[in-house]
């Protein structure tokens, strides 16, 4: 078990991660917003041109080509931006299994433990920490899903209609 000193570096550590991952998403928030618009955009468009306009074998090859690497960097952009989340989450475990084993202990609880205790339940308290898109959308992994189902639905309806 760590002692409280090394708790103290260990947390002050994971602070300055916390606020350098902060800022990044401040400064680049607005790209990665224009970023994620361009990729649906290029997606819907790319998916209506293969199932309605494409009528040449060109055409549809290169609908096809551009269908493909936007749908490559958007999920690359997504499932890069939702690691955060997933790393502070696993942080966040390992502290609670810290806080869990302090617990469990049979020494007595003295005042700097209570103070350990208090501690590390804060940093477990903490709220949920993700990347977003200009602060409207959290980029996570559901994002995927969400997307792949609006671009099909929307997609079919816009292409077979007449």
């Amino acid at each position: 078990m760590l002692n409280s000193r090394e708790l103290l570096i260990y947390l002050e550590k994971r602070r300055k991660l916390k606020e350098f991952v902060k800022e990044f998403d401040n400064i680049f928030s607005g790209i990665l917003f224009w970023l994620i618009c361009h990729n649906l955009i290029s997606l819907f468009t790319d998916f209506i041109v293969c199932f309605r306009f494409a009528e040449s074998k060109v055409a549809l090859f290169e609908s096809l080509l551009v269908l493909g690497l936007s749908s490559f960097s958007l999920l690359g952009t997504v499932l890069f931006a939702s690691r955060i989340p997933e790393s502070f989450g696993e942080v966040k475990r390992k502290l609670r299994n810290l806080h869990q084993d302090a617990l469990i202990e049979t020494s007595p609880l003295t005042g700097n433990k209570l103070k350990y205790l208090a501690l590390l339940k804060s940093f477990i308290d903490e709220e949920e920490f993700y990347f977003t898109a200009w602060g409207m959308i959290n980029v996570d992994k559901s994002m995927i899903l969400n997307t792949v189902g609006i671009l099909i639905t929307y997609g079919f309806l816009l292409a077979t209609s007449s």
